[in-house]
């Protein structure tokens, strides 16, 4: 007959041994569970991370296309004017007149026919100009953000346009006066080598000193050198 005392020192080691057991794997199961949730924290953390580096670099990346493409815009609009103003001084300045061209001078009320003919054709050029005076205000209405995105250099070529819109205004004045000094007979003024020049400032190809063609073209080179580097350079 089995004591039935003997059977509990095993059931009591089984027991033991059971409990040991159970308490080591709780301890491993919560050691794994605390390094999981330590590792998807972690995870969770960097993915955050890594979102606001994504973002912040897209912020930046989008403002630098914003500022890029408001520069190029621009630069594609100014360029373009000075190409614009370029023709519209020379054609201006043809020798050809029309009939019925430099009309809207103000007119002296002695005036002869053939006197009319002459002033009216000298003063073409300028009437001429003054009818796009709605465009060049808007060139140079651009002028000061121009110059406060591409640098100072930009003055130069904006300053140039307006010295030969002057330029060409000096001249047809003093070409008028002096044409009606000689015809109230007043005699040398002392200004007639100055003709020569003055009519070439008005006009093209009259073999006279031509100051306007090349403050034009400098004009113009100045700032196609600054727009092409804005225009061919794209941010990355």
């Amino acid at each position: 007959m089995i004591d039935p005392t003997s059977l509990i020192g095993p059931a009591v080691v089984t027991a033991v041994i059971s409990g040991i057991v159970s308490f080591f794997a709780l301890r491993t199961t919560k050691s794994i569970h605390k390094e999981r949730l330590a590792f998807e924290r972690d995870q969770i953390e960097s993915k955050a991370r890594s979102d606001i580096t994504l973002a912040e670099k897209k912020l930046e990346l989008d403002r630098g296309l914003a500022d890029w493409k408001r520069q190029t815009e621009l630069a594609e609009q100014v360029l373009s004017d000075f190409y614009r103003a370029r023709d519209i001084f020379m054609a201006a300045r043809s020798p050809d007149s029309f009939s019925g061209e430099g009309a809207t001078r103000p007119k002296s009320e002695d005036e002869s026919e053939s006197d009319t003919r002459y002033r009216n054709a000298i003063y073409a050029p300028f009437e001429r100009l003054t009818k796009s005076s709605s465009f060049f205000a808007e060139l140079h209405a651009r002028r000061y953000r121009f110059m406060a995105l591409f640098g100072t250099e930009a003055a130069q070529a904006f300053d140039l346009l307006r010295s030969a819109h002057n330029e060409i205004l000096f001249a047809t004045e003093c070409l008028l006066e002096e044409h009606k000094n000689e015809m109230s007979h007043v005699g040398p003024t002392g200004a007639q080598h100055y003709v020569k020049d003055w009519k070439a400032t008005i006009w093209r190809s009259t073999g006279g000193k031509d100051m306007i063609t090349p403050m034009l073209e400098t004009a113009v080179a100045t700032i196609e050198r600054i727009c092409r580097t804005a225009l061919e350079v794209r941010p990355r």
